[in-house]
């Protein structure tokens, strides 16, 4: 996918002969628009032409906003036309066998994501800590193993998946505990109502942040309610089936950007948050941007087909909308390779 990211302040985004102007000081920048799939605006102090948003919703071209935090506060967007028939499916596939295979498939494919993240890094140590992280890896995959046996109904299903997916958490986590710095002061996974100070910590939330915003586009365009989930409880605040679909990306695109990071160069990641204020400061932002949306784009391979994550992230969306359908008889859903 082709972004274009405004992240300076006092920059202006404007439109004109079929380019997309960027205004900053004495600096001016031009971009085809016919080259780009999205324009994200990262910081508060930017301007952008009706114009240019005119000719964006014309062309197909999102535009979305990213709050400081990196949670998306909005977007604009081609309306395109509502697929009822899929829609009132996913409504009821809520109350049927449907949901309970898809809730399971969701925490199936994101516990096996996080086993081959850690078999994956113990692929390159030896001794204790190689052994360490195989041992942690084979335990999720015995969770992993467990969710088969699963059969209740939809919220009983949830309540045992939750309890499963939070153990598989705390072995996950541990093993990328030994990998961490020990400089950055990572020691268990913190949530943003948690209030956490670590850089990677801030980072990964951050970062999840933006990967919903991606996944939100995905699930538009593939046709189906961003709010009507399986896994997660209905909510006016969380798009529901955005989170569960995001379950199954963020080994792959999040924690692996963060802790290629942490690993490569631990001091840029600690020079980039502000561990008092617990803000990352927004010349890294920039950097974290640039660094998912790269990883988005990288070629992995899943079901027998390489193309980039984003590419996946979107086949999965129309692969729950073909099942929903009845076009397909399951939902297989994506793992992240080792």
């Amino acid at each position: 996918m082709r972004r274009l990211i405004i992240n300076s302040y006092g920059t202006f985004i404007g439109y004109r002969k079929g380019l997309v102007v960027i205004k900053n000081k004495d600096l001016e920048e031009k971009y085809p628009l016919g080259n780009l799939d999205q324009i994200v605006i990262a910081t508060r102090g930017a301007a952008i032409s009706s114009r240019l948003i005119r000719a964006c919703a014309k062309n197909n071209v999102d535009v979305l906003i990213l709050s400081s935090s990196g949670k998306p506060l909005g977007r604009v967007f081609n309306l395109r036309r509502s697929h009822v028939k899929l829609r009132l499916e996913q409504i009821r596939a809520r109350e049927d066998e449907r949901g309970l295979r898809i809730a399971k498939a969701l925490v199936y494919g994101k516990l096996r994501s996080q086993s081959n993240m850690l078999k994956s890094l113990a692929k390159n140590r030896s001794g204790e800590l190689k052994d360490k992280l195989m041992t942690l890896s084979f335990s999720i995959d015995e969770l992993a193993s467990e969710i088969d046996t699963i059969n209740s109904s939809l919220s009983e299903v949830r309540r045992q998946l939750v309890g499963i997916e939070a153990e598989a958490a705390r072995f996950y986590w541990s093993g990328i505990s030994h990998i961490v710095p020990s400089d950055l002061r990572f020691t268990s996974r913190k949530k943003r109502f948690e209030n956490p100070d670590d850089p990677v910590n801030l980072c990964l939330n951050y970062l999840y942040g933006v990967l919903a915003s991606e996944i939100f586009l995905m699930i538009e365009i593939s046709g189906l309610d961003p709010w009507f989930g399986f896994l997660h409880d209905d909510s006016n605040r969380r798009p529901a089936l955005v989170y569960d679909l995001m379950e199954l990306f963020r080994t792959a695109v999040v924690d692996r950007v963060v802790l290629n990071i942490a690993l490569r160069n631990p001091d840029k990641l600690s020079s980039g948050v502000d561990s008092k204020l617990r803000i990352i400061r927004k010349s890294f932002r920039a950097e974290l941007l640039r660094e998912i949306f790269e990883r988005l784009g990288c070629e992995v391979s899943f079901n027998g087909k390489r193309k980039p994550i984003y590419s996946h992230i979107l086949s999965q969306a129309r692969d729950l909308a073909r099942y929903l359908l009845g076009h397909r008889s399951e939902f297989k859903p994506f793992v992240m390779g080792w």
